[in-house]
This record gives C-alpha cells, structure tokens and sequence, in this order.
C-alpha cells in the first residue's frame, strides 16, 4: 500500500504494520482492514495533525482534572489543559473495521508519566468523530 510517507509491508491478507513519521518522531502504524477498504489509510494519515488535536483536547478535558486531584504528588505543579495536552505524546495510530465497522480508526497516547504509566485510546468513527476515549493499563 503505498503512502506519502512510504509503502506499508503486506503481512498477510488484511494486516499491514509500519512506522509513520509525525510531528518530531515515528509512531507505529497498526492496519488491519478487510480488502477493498485500504482508502481509509490514506484519509485517516492525510487529517492525522486534525485528528491528533481533537484527541489532546478530549483527553485534557476528560483527564486534566483528574490527574490534578487524584494522580499528582502534592511536590508536583498542577496541569492546566494546555500543558496536560502538551505532555502527551502520540504512540500509535490503528485502523481497524474488525470492531466497529469500516473505516475505524483510534490514536494511542503515552501519559508522560502522569499515570504511573497508564496510557490512552481514543477511537474515531470513519466520519472523523470521537467515538470515545478511555484510560488502559
């Protein structure tokens, strides 16, 4: 599958996994479609930076608060959203139609070490919508 930031390796018959260079960094590239919806790869990598802010400001507005009351060592400066956004780092992007249909797409955060190492997902409807974000780990 060819792509502006390279071709992705054909694993099988419906699994693709490479890296993308974002930003200041690579991030994995996880793709597992059924044949005939590999359009969806481009469209979701073309509006990453989009997608990307849209996801910061969902897990700031969801998590800031908690971190700041719960998850903070009282020696630690408090977070506003912007700065919580900010400490996020970007770890990978998944499209999947396995779980919720075609054109599925969800971006992993790393916590920076707010929580203890935790991590978060937000998934995306194929229309670019946040269908939900969640803590793991």
């Amino acid at each position: 599958m060819k792509l502006k930031s390279g071709t992705l390796r054909f694993e099988n018959s419906n699994s693709y996994t490479d890296t993308y260079r974002f930003t200041d960094g690579d991030i994995s590239l996880i793709v597992s479609i059924k044949p005939g919806h590999e359009d969806t790869v481009p469209n979701v990598l073309d509006n990453l930076p989009r997608w990307d802010a849209m996801a910061r400001d969902k897990l700031a507005e969801a998590y800031s608060k908690i971190y700041n009351e719960s998850w903070r060592e009282l020696d630690e400066p408090s977070l506003d959203e912007v700065a919580f956004r900010q400490a996020l780092t970007i770890e990978s992007v998944g499209v999947c139609d396995a779980r919720f249909g075609p054109g599925h797409f969800s971006l992993q955060y790393g916590d920076a070490g707010l929580f203890d190492g935790h991590g978060f997902f937000v998934s995306f409807t194929d229309a670019g919508d946040i269908r939900g974000e969640e803590m793991f780990g």
